[in-house]
């Protein structure tokens, strides 16, 4: 049996309103509270709780955010060319 999907794989001006699946703010996300990190304004108050209890577990994880960014990979393995 075969699932109709051309419905959901249009985007339209409604789709912004109404994503297909909803973001929950009531929960941090680690890419939202990254974000937080590197001085972003897509984040939530949630995500950035969890990013101030993060850094007193880990302080020093914020520093290490710019270089994760600037690289697209982790701080410790260097991008493949």
């Amino acid at each position: 049996m075969t699932e109709d999907l051309s419905a959901s794989s249009s985007s339209g001006p409604d789709e912004a309103a109404n994503p297909p699946f909803p973001i929950d703010t009531s929960v941090p996300h680690s890419a939202r509270i990254w974000n937080y990190w590197l001085g972003g304004t897509d984040c939530y108050p949630v995500d950035q709780a969890a990013g101030e209890e993060y850094l007193t577990v880990f302080p020093g994880i914020a520093e290490l955010a710019p270089r994760r960014g600037s690289t697209g990979g982790p701080p410790c393995c260097p991008r493949a060319g």
